[in-house]
């Protein structure tokens, strides 16, 4: 899978994010009451507050330089040997999904 791939994924089903066009820009959003609520360049491989972004979906975590364990009711996920903890973040919670 490609970091893209990776990153459609993770928005769509650990954020619950919903793909948005608008003008040949690609935007993420999220429905909330209303309005829409749209971010675009979300890249949790990249920025760590978007990382948080996706830990802030799972019940607890423990997150080290290069691994993340995360937790959702009695399930756990954990990756280890990453070079960052942002992708350790997202390698951890795509397992989650897959």
């Amino acid at each position: 899978m490609t970091e893209q791939q990776i990153i459609v994924t993770l928005a769509t089903k650990v954020m619950g994010w919903e793909r948005f066009f608008h003008d040949g820009m690609q935007l993420w959003g999220w429905k909330q009451d209303s309005p829409y609520y749209f971010t675009s360049h979300w890249n949790p491989f990249h920025n760590i507050a978007d990382a948080w972004m996706i830990v802030e979906k799972f019940d607890d975590y423990k997150i080290g330089k290069d691994w993340c364990r995360l937790y959702r009711g009695d399930d756990k996920w954990f990756v280890w040997g990453f070079n960052t903890s942002r992708e350790a973040i997202c390698q951890a919670a795509l397992k989650s999904v897959a």
